[in-house]
């Protein structure tokens, strides 16, 4: 089907956004406004009813998610706790301060050498959702839309105990994403963070507007003049938002709620008028719905692959051994964000070539 085509693409757009971003490039205030959005209203987008119509449908919902999500945080987050004084003999993180002297002070990071009781600590804080590395630092997001997709899920459970019709659940959880929205706000304004509960009030209803997206969205979107138009005025329309203010989802900032939707919902229109174009572009659509395919890998491994563009940095540069560890990049001027992002996602779509071909068994 050419809309989950599409969907596929947006998500493989979205990613590739998410890892320029990191790069720290000119136009990172830019992506912040609607990348992350844009990856929860994905994930609703393909919410389905069904799975809240019992309770065994939603157990088997629910340990999907547990699969998908919970499941890789945890793992790699452990790897990453286990790997953290290796990382610091490779001069993947640093102790030394004298990286300061080289580096703009955005992107030191200075790591300590930690004890047996400290990595367990962390690792059972990570089985929580608490604990968290520098290399995992985009692990955020899956958390996040973890606690999201889950509440969804129960919630939706709850209401069709009590309401029979379907669109009246959906009017429902409207009022559940507005209240929670109203919550992520005042949670903000506060600086209040705990589990990350903040950003599950603030982004729920990003999840909720996704799959709104799946009911509303006009199959006359999918018309080239169309598809055209939108992304043009959307682009133009968020290039003014951004003159108003800024949106950090992992860190629960924003203008206020009406300023957030706005972004979201313009991000959206861009990025899926986008990837509707894609779809007939053959090499394009390839290429975006292998990154679509492969999001968790990327999410995973982008920072760590980093770093081979941070070794050549250093030898460029002259630099001493300990700036390899600059984080997320070494250098953010000049047009090394290209590099950054060619070798990252590459080596990212390398590893899940890997692991596909470990996973697939062998014919005799």
């Amino acid at each position: 089907m050419q809309r989950i085509d599409s969907i596929d693409i947006l998500k493989g757009i979205g990613i590739l956004l998410v890892v320029l971003g990191h790069t720290r490039f000119a136009g990172t205030s830019y992506i912040y406004l609607f990348h992350m959005a844009v990856f929860f209203m994905a994930s609703g987008y393909f919410y389905k009813e069904r799975y809240s119509d019992s309770l065994k449908d939603l157990g088997k919902a629910v340990i999907k998610r547990i699969r998908g999500l919970w499941v890789p945080v945890v793992i790699w987050n452990t790897v990453f706790t286990l790997l953290n004084n290796v990382f610091i003999r490779c001069n993947i993180y640093t102790s030394e301060k004298n990286v300061e002297d080289y580096l703009d002070e955005s992107l030191v990071s200075i790591h300590s050498v930690m004890s047996v009781k400290d990595m367990l600590k962390n690792i059972v804080k990570g089985i929580f959702f608490a604990g968290h590395t520098e290399l995992g630092g985009a692990f955020w997001f899956l958390r996040v839309l973890f606690y999201i997709s889950v509440s969804y899920l129960c919630i939706d459970f709850i209401l069709k105990r009590f309401i029979r019709n379907g669109r009246t659940v959906l009017i429902c959880q409207g009022i559940v994403s507005a209240v929670f929205l109203g919550v992520g706000y005042y949670m903000s304004l506060k600086n209040i963070d705990t589990f990350a509960l903040d950003k599950l009030f603030s982004c729920y209803c990003l999840y909720y507007l996704g799959l709104l997206m799946s009911i509303v969205i006009p199959k006359k979107w999918e018309k080239t003049s169309v598809c055209l138009v939108t992304s043009v005025v959307s682009f133009f329309a968020l290039w003014g938002l951004g003159m108003i203010g800024t949106i950090s989802l992992g860190n629960n900032d924003y203008v206020n709620p009406l300023f957030m939707l706005t972004a979201s919902v313009l991000g959206w229109m861009m990025v899926y008028s986008v990837s509707v174009l894609t779809v007939r572009i053959l090499f394009l659509n390839r290429f975006f719905t292998l990154l679509g395919r492969n999001t968790i890998i990327i999410v995973i491994f982008h920072f760590l692959f980093f770093k081979p563009v941070n070794v050549l940095v250093m030898y460029v540069k002259g630099w001493p051994v300990q700036t390899v560890a600059g984080f997320p990049v070494s250098v953010n001027t000049g047009m090394w964000w290209i590099l950054y992002t060619l070798v990252s996602i590459g080596l990212c779509l390398l590893t899940a070539l890997v692991w596909k071909r470990l996973k697939t068994p062998k014919v005799a």
